[in-house]
């Protein structure tokens, strides 16, 4: 730019400048935080960089209070470095924003998200009773456990939402002390149970229930952490039981002799009203809140060693994981509802990714039953399930194979109809063209049936029992006289009667729904509560008389489902997919016998 003057006489002054235009904003190159970088939230969060010389630099920590560099933190060539403290230190992740502002105005933003690397090892949190032995007062505080139950550090009792779940109003929970939460049960004496829920973030949180039991039975309180006070809760950890230590230890004692020595095994308490979620080295049971009606102990083992079990498998299996085994101590031999479980598999022994599942040993086959549903996760390396009874489980890789040329993998018998072919419960028959088929649509009949329910068993084949006492005795085929004269045997096959009073087997003609659910109720149900319900469905008027009590007992766990229109149909005949069907869930209910 020039500027001219001139005065009265023509004289001339000229002055000339040179402006320059910043429009340009400054450079901002951060070495430190680095994105998901694990920070300690105790010492802080150390943020490092370069920017250009006489920048004004600030850090703003999840939007709190705005910090501007002095120059202490600040180099002569423009790098600088400082270290800011977090507010919260229980949070799972942080958002850093640095800003350089140069001296025209024009600024630079980075943003950095880290993780709170206390947090990133965290699986669980546990709720930890001291008892006031003076009075009926408790104490109670949180710890962060690890997937191994180790407890990682204590939580501000702030952090959490705290639930007292009660009938009555003379049972108070004082969250206001200074450090732990109070529990005043004053003379209450009814059931009480106290839950703690750190909402981490939006999508992620963790709870734990304490109930009275734990604090006041005499029961052996689970998993105590080596070299610390025992606890309660849901946490996790190991525990190892004593002899006489009550319900735990025969359950305990009986997986120890079972598994080898190699076996980690643990008992871990699980709670009603809640989800509870077990993680063990990736092995994980998930048990959903409406899946338990009581308090209870599950009893999980896993054993790295094989070697015990490779009798056990058929023809082309292998085991690719560990071998895993779990039960509750004070339900049945299933749950009221579903639960899921993970299970990690070895990726470096598997030769066929479409040929591993999870797999159930029947302690009646004496092998091992395919889990059907299955998913395999190759990215984690795992295999889920979902199923309501207990086990012992395996991921195993099979490469043999049994394909029925009329079994198309979208029928809704197709899974149990292959299970129960590896099992060797299902053979199948071949056609004229040299295929194997199965007929899944097919009436099945009374021969056909026995055979496969008597299969299904396990039962050796070695009865000799007289069939003379049947009219029809010389109409059964060679190949099932062994199964038939098994049931006869075992009394599960009695007969139809004729009104000339002759007994007959006609093993040539189809069953009925109703005679096959009594046959199946006769072979499986051993203890029959006393409680057992009215089925539910809509055409149980027209159940015979001496097919109720195994129609209620099968719908009451789970065997039976009706057909989607809440009938039964029981006069209908049974078709061999159905059939299929009710033994393959009959097999599993039955696989593992309660410890």
């Amino acid at each position: 730019m020039k500027l001219v003057t001139r005065n009265g006489y023509g004289d001339k002054n000229v002055y000339s400048t040179k402006i320059v235009v910043d429009a340009t904003p400054p450079d901002l190159k951060l070495e430190k935080p680095e994105v998901g970088e694990l920070i300690n939230a105790d010492e802080g969060i150390t943020i490092s960089g370069q920017t250009e010389y006489g920048a004004r630099i600030s850090v703003r920590i999840d939007g709190g209070e705005e910090y501007v560099l002095t120059g202490a933190d600040i180099n002569p060539d423009g790098s600088f470095s400082v270290t800011r403290p977090v507010t919260d230190k229980g949070k799972l992740e942080y958002s850093v924003l640095v800003k350089a502002v140069d001296s025209s105005g024009h600024g630079t933003e980075a943003v950095v998200r880290v993780n709170n690397e206390k947090l990133q090892s965290m699986r669980s949190i546990k709720l930890n009773p001291v008892v006031n032995s003076n009075s009926s007062v408790v104490e109670i505080y949180a710890v962060a456990q690890d997937e191994n139950g180790k407890d990682l550090f204590r939580i501000p009792k702030s952090n959490l939402q705290w639930q007292l779940y009660t009938d009555e109003g003379n049972i108070r929970l004082d969250t206001r002390s200074a450090e732990n939460v109070i529990l005043m049960p004053g003379s209450y004496t009814g059931d009480y149970a106290v839950s703690a829920t750190w909402e981490i973030r939006d999508d992620f949180s963790l709870t734990d229930v304490l109930m009275k039991s734990d604090i006041a039975s005499g029961d052996v309180k689970p998993e105590p952490t080596p070299g610390s006070d025992e606890h309660s809760g849901s946490g996790q950890g190991s525990w190892e039981p004593t002899p006489g230590s009550g319900i735990f230890w025969d359950v305990y004692s009986a997986f120890r002799k079972e598994m080898s020595g190699k076996a980690a095994i643990w008992a871990i308490p699980v709670y009603p009203r809640t989800d509870n979620n077990i993680n063990r080295d990736g092995l994980k049971v998930s048990i959903p809140v409406q899946s338990l009606v009581q308090s209870d102990y599950i009893v999980l083992g896993k054993d790295p060693d094989t070697s015990g079990y490779e009798s056990t498998l058929g023809k082309g299996m292998r085991f690719v994981s560990d071998i895993v085994q779990f039960q509750a101590v004070r339900h049945d031999n299933a749950l009221p509802g579903q639960y899921t479980v993970t299970i990690p598999y070895k990726a470096s022994e598997v030769s066929d990714l479409f040929g591993i599942s999870v797999y159930a040993y029947s302690e009646k086959l004496g092998g091992w039953v395919k889990i059907i549903n299955s998913e395999v996760d190759p990215i984690n390396s795992a295999v889920t399930f979902t199923s309501q009874y207990f086990g012992r489980f395996a991921v195993i890789e099979d490469s043999s194979a049994v394909e029925f040329k009329d079994v198309d993998s979208l029928m809704w018998s197709a899974s149990r109809i292959n299970a129960l072919a590896l099992a060797d419960v299902i053979n199948g028959y071949y056609g004229n063209d040299g295929l194997l088929y199965f007929a899944p649509k097919r009436e099945i009949t009374r021969g056909e049936f026995i055979k496969l329910l008597v299969a299904s068993t396990g039962e050796a084949l070695d009865s000799d029992m007289d069939l003379s006492m049947f009219s029809d005795a010389g109409t059964v085929p060679e190949w099932q006289k062994p199964y038939i004269r098994k049931a006869v045997e075992k009394s599960w096959l009695k007969g139809r009667a004729t009104a000339d009073g002759k007994l007959l087997l006609a093993v040539n003609s189809p069953i009925t729904r109703e005679e096959a659910f009594t046959l199946i109720y006769r072979v499986f149900a051993d203890k029959v509560p006393d409680d057992v319900e009215k089925a539910g469905f809509v055409d149980m008027d027209s159940v015979s008389a001496y097919a109720v009590d195994a129609v209620n007992y099968l719908a009451q766990i789970n065997i039976l489902s009706g057909d989607g229109t809440g009938r039964v149909l029981p006069k209908n005949n049974i078709t061999r997919e159905e059939t299929a069907k009710v033994l393959y869930e009959c097999i599993r209910w039955v696989a593992y016998k309660k410890r």
